[in-house]
């Protein structure tokens, strides 16, 4: 490690809320957490009627205090255990569709917002799938910095979105049920 790392780092604060804003938890130093998100889909769907979308945003705030004028290095791995259900069994007078997204976003504070980084982790859609599996393990990405020798903010934040359009249509992401299913406390290290 160079005399310059900071280290590793667990988040003070966390929040989950709805896109639109509504916090379903919030809470100092956060643990394991539990969320899970699903639409199903009515009617044809053609025209885009019977549609049901939403996403779910797990925010984790971390700090530290940077040491000098720099740009500094954050590696972020975010912890998944749980499963996804994706289901449309589209047909000739139908138009039916099912979706399950999750990225992983990072931007960092001081004196005000930076730079927004993003990378995409899981995507899975069609007209015509059945797919159902697990989704575990570490999911890492990357976010740089320039600070000033001062406190600093870095938000990493999981969002979680699902779609289902036509009756029979069904996306679910699932990190709530039973004992092997949740989000884990997510680490940076900064350099």
């Amino acid at each position: 490690m160079r005399a310059s790392s900071l280290g590793w780092f667990t988040p003070y604060y966390g929040t989950l809320h709805w896109s639109n804003g509504t916090v379903v938890w919030q809470g100092y130093n956060p643990g394991n957490i539990d969320l899970k998100i699903n639409c199903n889909g009515s009617g044809s769907g053609i025209f885009g009627t019977g549609a049901c979308s939403g996403t779910l945003v797990m925010d984790w705030w971390f700090t530290y205090i940077a040491p000098q004028n720099r740009n500094y290095a954050h590696t972020i791995w975010v912890p998944f255990h749980g499963f996804y259900i994706v289901r449309s069994d589209d047909g000739f007078w139908t138009s039916k569709k099912a979706h399950a997204r999750i990225d992983l976003t990072a931007v960092g504070y001081q004196y005000n917002y930076k730079a927004t980084g993003s990378t995409n982790v899981f995507d899975l859609q069609d007209d015509n799938i059945n797919v159902n599996d697990r989704f575990d393990g570490w999911r890492t990405m990357y976010y740089s910095d320039l600070l000033g020798a001062d406190r600093a903010y870095l938000r990493v934040s999981a969002s979680f979105y699902v779609y289902a359009r036509g009756s029979g249509s069904t996306a679910q992401l699932n990190f709530s049920d039973g004992n092997a299913n949740y989000m884990g406390v997510p680490w940076v290290y900064i350099d």
